[in-house]
């Protein structure tokens, strides 16, 4: 699995999650648009982080941080992702954390 950041180790490392996305039950197909239709309306709405919860085994688990790495410019609005605290589903989620947009008055 690839991770762009270290493990978080406590629940206070990550800001508030402004969105919790499950991808359970879902097809790769279904879970990529799903991914990106969030991504993009988080950034567009300036939220910092979104909880993305995939399960702790399965293909979604594997691949889903994956298609961000591979595809930065369409999720050009990834800072990073993490590995989620146990708090928040551990193992079987993740966090990813957006970049802070530039507002033009």
């Amino acid at each position: 699995m690839l991770f762009l950041a270290k493990k978080i180790k406590r629940v206070n490392d990550v800001a508030r999650v402004n969105l919790t996305i499950d991808l359970h039950g879902m097809t790769q197909d279904e879970a990529f648009k799903t991914l990106r239709a969030c991504i993009l309306e988080s950034a567009r709405k300036q939220h910092k982080n979104i909880l993305v919860i995939t399960g702790k085994s399965g293909v979604l688990h594997d691949v889903a941080p994956r298609w961000i790495a591979h595809n930065t410019a369409e999720f050009s609005s990834v800072l990073k992702i993490k590995n989620a605290p146990t708090a928040m589903g551990g193992d079987g989620a993740f966090i990813i954390a957006l970049k802070k947009s530039k507002t033009i008055n």
